[in-house]
């Protein structure tokens, strides 16, 4: 179970830890902080499994500040059971869209393969089909740039092992993949 608690005073005191509600989903938990939409609505991911057995990427929304949420909305799976699709990392683009950046691995073989990146036009009510970026990592983190650009930073577990660092400068449509 995922619980909620809440603070008025600047984390002084807190209410009773309560459920966030009946999730679908099994084993589903936060892999990342919640953000406010630019409409002051609350979007709070998570990472569920899917009934084909592999981890996906769903979202629950608040529009109250976090009191009550509505069911959970599936962002990001692979229905075949092929891929995870999982610890998505979220950046609110200049052009008003969502993008959000996925660490993705084979469910046959457990083999990380590139990161897929998916966007929404609906602040998270849709989103597009995930798709790879070109390079390789597993939890990876965009931000948007006031220019315009996107960057993003990954862990990288492959020899070398360590950070890698992207650039977009297409709002995240491609990626600069060169590695000096």
């Amino acid at each position: 179970r995922i619980y909620t608690t809440r603070s008025t005073d600047g984390g002084e005191t807190w209410t009773r830890p309560a459920p966030l509600g009946p999730l679908p989903y099994p084993g589903a938990g936060i892999t990342c902080k919640p953000f406010a939409l630019p409409d002051g609505e609350l979007f709070v991911p998570l990472e569920v499994q899917t009934e084909a057995g592999v981890n996906a990427t769903a979202a629950v929304f608040s529009q109250d500040g976090g009191q009550t949420f509505g069911p959970p909305l599936m962002c990001a799976d692979d229905p075949e059971g092929h891929l995870n699709l999982c610890d998505g990392r979220f950046a609110l683009l200049n052009d008003d869209r969502l993008l959000m950046l996925l660490w993705t691995f084979r469910q046959a073989d457990e083999r990380t393969i590139d990161v897929h990146r998916s966007f929404s036009e609906d602040q998270g009510r849709s989103w597009s089909e995930p798709e790879p970026t070109g390079f390789v990592g597993q939890v990876t983190a965009p931000l948007a740039l006031p220019s315009g650009d996107v960057i993003a930073v990954s862990n990288f577990r492959q020899p070398p092992e360590g950070i890698r660092l992207w650039l977009s400068s297409d709002y995240g449509e491609s990626w600069h993949t060169d590695q000096a």
